[in-house]
């Protein structure tokens, strides 16, 4: 049975009008912005990140680094850790360690399981991510709210200083020697062969869907309201960009570095010209193409936020206007409202009542 309230919400939405239900209204309560909100929020979020100081996107930036190496590090503990476990014992026999039974999808599976942690810390903490701000800041140049100099400050200095943090994450798990044994050891260097082994066209092109879902994680954040909306809405994204293999380059700074630190056979200067500068393209494509794009060119309509205007007259993102909710309706809506109140309060007296 409907309740009071359920009646008023239903006696409202029969009385507005196309235009009117595609605005937020006073009374409408909302636990997360539709597609149209989310990208003037994200417009709004690249004015402030145009606005910041050097010393703040720097020190943002090389906590971001730490952040990921933080998820790195948890990642490649548990999928390292699960390998000798799986096939050790096979129907009560030990086997031996070159005779085990490999199941590759088993470390992959855990590792992309824990690694969202890394963009929930960033977001949460208001970290400074090259690879999120290639969306933010692309958006804010599609909507005219900052300036090319302001994308390539925030770009740079947020590159720089992630290294620089997955530098410092890399050599601190280096110095704690959390990964210099194996099977943690190995397992660094089985993460980064494909990394170092395919040639920059195909790590271009896994960088590109990688950095899609990436944003695509921010963009949920930023539409979800409550905190557990936002984890949530990390948390997909960022499982499947990991468990299929696709390449992050900041991620990569941390891996490249720690594999390097436990004495890896390949050259870092390879790696960073074949692996980190074509996965850095790539991101940058999925990021500020197939997603700042296609947001503005679908959703920021005619170049204009839908604008919510406090006073008689409202406008839609059409540009048409209308006049709020005639006065009835109003007084309707209080009335209802006010008379759910009295009957809950009326039933709570009534049951302490009985009670006593």
């Amino acid at each position: 049975r409907k309740s009071l309230e359920m009646v008023a919400r239903d006696f409202l939405a029969t009385t507005q009008t196309a235009d009117e239900k595609q605005i937020r209204k006073d009374h409408h309560i909302k636990a997360f912005k539709n597609p149209s909100e989310m990208v003037v929020a994200l417009t709004l979020a690249a004015t402030k990140k145009a606005t910041l100081s050097w010393d703040r996107l720097i020190v943002l930036g090389i906590m971001s680094g730490l952040y990921i190496s933080i998820g790195g590090a948890v990642a490649l503990t548990v999928g390292g850790g699960i390998q000798p476990v799986m096939s050790t014992v096979i129907n009560g026999t030990l086997v031996a360690a070159e005779t085990q039974i490999k199941v590759p999808i088993l470390s992959k599976l855990v590792l992309a399981m824990v690694f969202p942690i890394a963009l929930m810390l960033i977001l949460f903490m208001g970290g400074e991510l090259y690879t999120g701000n290639v969306m933010v800041m692309t958006l804010g140049i599609l909507t005219q709210k900052v300036t090319i100099l302001d994308l390539i400050k925030s770009l740079g200095v947020a590159f720089v200083s992630n290294y620089i943090g997955c530098v410092l994450g890399a050599l601190a798990c280096w110095g704690m020697g959390l990964f210099t044994a194996d099977p943690y050891a190995s397992f660094i260097q089985e993460v980064m062969i494909p990394k170092v082994s395919n040639n920059f066209g195909v790590n271009l092109l896994r960088g590109i869907p990688c950095n899609m879902l990436v944003c695509t994680a921010i963009c949920i954040a930023n539409t979800a309201e409550d905190v557990v909306g936002k984890v949530v809405g990390v948390w997909w994204p960022i499982f499947t960009f990991a468990l299929a293999g696709f390449e992050h380059s900041i991620a990569n700074m941390f891996f490249a570095t720690l594999a390097a630190l436990h004495g890896a056979s390949w050259n870092y200067g390879t790696w960073f010209w074949q692996n980190l500068i074509a996965v850095l393209i790539g991101n940058t494509i999925g990021g500020g193409l197939f997603v700042a794009v296609v947001m503005w060119r679908c959703f920021y309509v005619t170049g204009k936020p839908p604008v919510v205007v406090q006073s008689e007259e409202k406008i839609t993102p059409s540009g048409a206007t209308y006049t709020k909710s005639p006065a009835i309706t109003r007084f309707v809506y209080g009335f209802f409202e006010f008379l759910l109140l009295e009957i809950t309060h009326a039933d709570h007296v009534e049951k302490i009542a009985l009670c006593r």
